[in-house]
């Protein structure tokens, strides 16, 4: 596999319903990995919503807020998957000219100086290997990726030091909103990455559905 294509999705705990159509609308030939945070878990099935052609990588508990999905055409012999925690998974990807980290985060809202998912999020990027992208729900503002007008909290300045340390730059484009709720808007989702991907990424933004 030479081109990776991620699709990142908060789900907000939908139900199956309300996110299928998204789902099943995505092609398995053109995105290999669905980065899925706050997915909705289904009590009959006791699991979550998983389309035709892909393979689901998910711990099944009601309280689980990542996953992966990853394209069939994927060869599986090519990925390993871990999860560390609810908050924290990892898929490792070899491609044609290197390996691929992705970690998956969803970072719940709270007042701790650091992030509150940083134990596991530590763990995953010390375990990472080859080059690395760091994705997910962050639910932290700063002026860095919301703009001169958004809050500079703690817990993100602390991700941007934590980043910074384990050598990943911010490829999120600053100012354009990831999350809206009627005249509410924030940049929490993000992206950061190792320079090698970083420098070879050909896109990274928000699509509408």
């Amino acid at each position: 596999m030479s081109k990776l294509t991620i699709l990142q999705y908060n789900c907000g705990n939908a139900n199956h319903r309300k996110v299928q159509p998204w789902f099943d609308a995505v092609s398995q030939t053109t995105h290999q990995v669905l980065a899925i945070q706050e997915p909705g878990y289904n009590k009959l099935s006791q699991s979550t919503y998983c389309p035709k052609g892909f393979i689901l990588l998910y711990k099944a508990l009601p309280t689980t807020r990542v996953c992966f999905i990853v394209s069939r055409e994927v060869n599986a012999a090519y990925w390993s998957y871990k999860q560390y925690s609810l908050y924290v998974a990892a898929l490792q990807l070899i491609l044609r000219k290197t390996t691929v980290s992705i970690i998956n985060i969803y970072n719940p809202r709270g007042s701790r100086p650091r992030i509150n998912a940083w134990g596991a999020l530590e763990t995953a990027l010390g375990e990472a290997a080859g080059e690395v992208i760091l994705l997910g729900d962050f639910n932290a503002h700063h002026p860095a990726w919301g703009g001169v007008q958004a809050a500079s909290e703690t817990q993100a300045e602390h991700l941007l030091y934590a980043t910074r340390a384990h050598g990943l730059r911010l490829i999120t484009p600053a100012r354009y909103p990831t999350w809206k709720r009627g005249t509410q808007e924030s940049v929490i989702d993000l992206t950061f990455a190792t320079d090698t991907i970083s420098n070879r990424i050909e896109f990274c933004s928000t699509e509408d559905r």
